[in-house]
């Protein structure tokens, strides 16, 4: 049987500090059928039998679920599962596993327009990553932040400006008083079909009226949550003093 099973009746539910272990062929740990607007934090989620015991499967017009701080094993079949309708969700500081060359992530053939997963801060192998619908987009994100000082003291009212590495602004952030910016969740890469393409390296400039000093032309890789600290007194090309992983 399955460990929490929400359908079409059931939307807008908290699910949270649970532990569920399911057996059998078809041992769903949470089964998701037209269910919306969930909040799930908090779980472990293990299920022991064969390959279509999914950890979490998202079907038939399933939408805005969010999965928090999760721990998926989905051991000998796949952690998440998506098929049926219009099907999206986010996944945020949590991990997945499973067994041998077991996909962590795959889709079925009947999704609509407009299905899509967001990873933010997610653990998991990106090589086992199976899409099969033409209509479904996975996009892999982490946490960033920079730190800018001057003169070794936090530097307020500076613009953090970032640009995907085609050229298209990211995002456009001003330094608060500590001298931080507001942390921003920035895409890795963009996964469908066809296959994976990246947003990254960015490029990183910082500026501030007044202050003949800029920032410029510093790439940044996003490949993990990251601090960036500029002191911006320095300037010039590539000015970024060094990057931190964010815990």
């Amino acid at each position: 049987g399955y460990g929490i099973w929400l359908d079409n009746n059931a939307s807008g539910n908290s699910v949270i500090n649970n532990t569920i272990k399911t057996t059998g062929s078809y041992g769903y740990g949470m089964y998701l059928s037209g269910s919306s607007r969930n909040l799930f934090n908090n779980n472990t989620i293990t299920t022991t039998s064969a390959t279509s015991a999914y950890g979490v499967y998202l079907s038939s017009a399933s939408y805005d679920n969010t999965f928090r701080n999760s721990r998926i094993n989905g051991s000998a079949s796949v952690p998440i599962y998506v098929d049926t309708n219009k099907v999206n969700g986010s996944f945020i500081d949590s991990t997945l596993f499973s067994s041998g060359s077991v996909n962590h992530t795959d889709t079925g053939t009947s999704l609509s327009a407009g299905s899509s997963l967001i990873f933010l801060n997610m653990s998991f192998n990106k090589s086992r990553i199976q899409i099969r619908d033409a209509d479904f987009v996975l996009t892999n994100q982490y946490y960033f932040n920079t730190n800018v000082t001057y003169n070794n003291n936090p530097f307020a009212d500076a613009w953090v400006n970032t640009s995907y590495n085609n050229g298209t602004q990211a995002f456009s952030q001003m330094t608060a008083a500590n001298g931080f910016i507001t942390t921003q969740n920035v895409t890795e890469y963009i996964q469908n079909q066809t296959g994976t393409y990246y947003l990254t390296p960015y490029n990183l400039s910082v500026t501030k009226t007044g202050y003949a000093e800029t920032y410029r032309n510093s790439s940044v890789n996003f490949t993990d949550n990251l601090q960036v600290n500029v002191p911006f007194e320095k300037g010039g090309e590539n000015g970024t003093s060094g990057c931190s992983v964010l815990s």
